[in-house]
């Protein structure tokens, strides 16, 4: 068989997940991970996981910079209601995937942290059937009644579920993959998959003994060789705030979309949400700063309160590099360790998982690559699976 290799464009959650499965179920097969955007390396920016959970502080933020989505998103795990039975099955891979690390290596930036789901009539018409993962997730018990918010909430679910930090989670990544895997690392903008593969494949492999897979989200849409008009930035706003919260993670699906996040490691709560396609501004919208607070205030009275009680100004945040402002909402004070806009990689017709001959794409999956990655990355190391098949030669009879 001709030797073959696996190069992987972009480096978000999807590109790193597809990389660490790969390099699991194919260990003698070389591995290239292509992107404009990336974590920092194991060996440069990114200071000892132990020292983060000593000191209650995250990396150096520097690279978090730039219009890629992962470092920003929410990273909680929520079973996603009313979906297809294969959808359920990418879900429960990154659920185990998630359940794993954190049990195995608390520097992966991974806790396990209790959940409250809430829906309306328009998130989840019948409970019985829409709420598929009651099974799967770890001391599921619905909410009575007088648990429940106002505002139009007709159910909700309480249970252990999964907090990721990928300020910690996606440089851990990266460094497992190197210094356990030796997966390279080649930090480059590209115009297409083809000029991706013709300038990184190794010189002793032949152009079409190179496996892509496509994990660039947004990045779809401009590829020479893709084009996918489909592909859409779904512009999000969130308030990352200081507070001494520690309690569940809350998320309100439906006619709203709300969630309250306490981080790991960060000192601070992410605070959102919004979604929407058709702004392009990366200034964030002072109306909706408030908009968010009175959500939370409905949704999490607990957390409302939390945020808006005096804290101590004027911290020093050390490594984040940021600095502090003070939002009043109703005369209350929120100090603001920053406003977070960015663009997940949505796809209006459903993310694309599929293989092309010797090119997988695994793009348009919005806010929820976390949710997905380890599915995904399941498929995609199956999809390779049956290219490298395909490439054994067969006997002669």
């Amino acid at each position: 068989m001709s030797q073959s290799e696996i190069l992987i464009v972009g480096s978000g959650v999807i590109g790193l997940t597809a990389a660490l499965y790969l390099t699991e179920k194919y260990p003698d097969v070389k591995i290239k991970l292509v992107a404009r955007e990336m974590p920092p390396s194991s060996n440069t920016q990114r200071p000892d996981s132990r020292a983060l959970i000593n000191d209650n502080q995250p990396p150096n933020m520097e690279w978090t910079r730039g219009q890629w989505a992962s470092p920003w998103a929410g990273a909680i795990f929520h079973p996603t209601p009313n979906v297809a039975p294969w959808r359920q099955r990418l879900e429960t891979e990154s659920f185990r995937l998630y359940w794993k690390w954190s049990n195995l290596d608390v520097t992966a930036g991974i806790e396990q942290r209790q959940m409250r789901a809430f829906y309306d009539s328009t998130s989840l018409v019948n409970p019985k059937t829409g709420v598929w993962a009651k099974k799967l997730m770890p001391k599921f018990r619905w909410l009575q009644d007088n648990e429940l918010p106002g505002r139009g909430v007709t159910h909700g679910a309480e249970y252990t579920s999964i907090n990721v930090n990928p300020w910690v989670y996606l440089p851990w990544l990266r460094q497992k993959l190197e210094s356990e895997f030796g997966v390279k690392f080649i930090r480059a903008e590209v115009s297409s998959l083809t000029s991706a593969v013709q300038a990184y494949k190794s010189p002793n492999v032949t152009s079409k003994d190179v496996i892509v897979v496509n994990a660039t989200g947004l990045g779809s849409r401009s590829l020479n060789d893709v084009q996918d008009e489909n592909v859409v930035a779904v512009r999000g706003q969130t308030m990352w705030v200081k507070t001494s919260y520690a309690g569940p993670q809350a998320l309100r699906t439906g006619e709203e979309y709300t969630y309250c996040i306490p981080r790991t490691f960060s000192g601070g709560i992410i605070l959102g949400g919004i979604s929407q396609p058709d702004n392009t501004s990366l200034e964030a919208d002072e109306h909706l700063k408030g908009n968010i607070l009175e959500r939370i205030e409905d949704l999490m009275p607990e957390v409302f309160e939390d945020v808006t009680s005096k804290q101590e100004e004027g911290v020093d945040h050390g490594s984040f590099g940021l600095g502090e402002s003070k939002f009043l909402y109703k005369g209350k004070p929120v100090y603001v360790m920053k406003d977070i806009v960015g663009f997940r990689p949505g796809k209006t017709d459903g993310f694309r998982l599929e293989r092309e001959g010797s090119v997988i794409h695994a793009y348009g999956f919005e806010g929820e690559g976390y949710i997905y990655s380890g599915g995904v990355a399941r498929a995609i190391t199956d999809y390779v699976g049956d290219i490298l098949s395909f490439k054994q030669p067969r006997s002669k009879l």
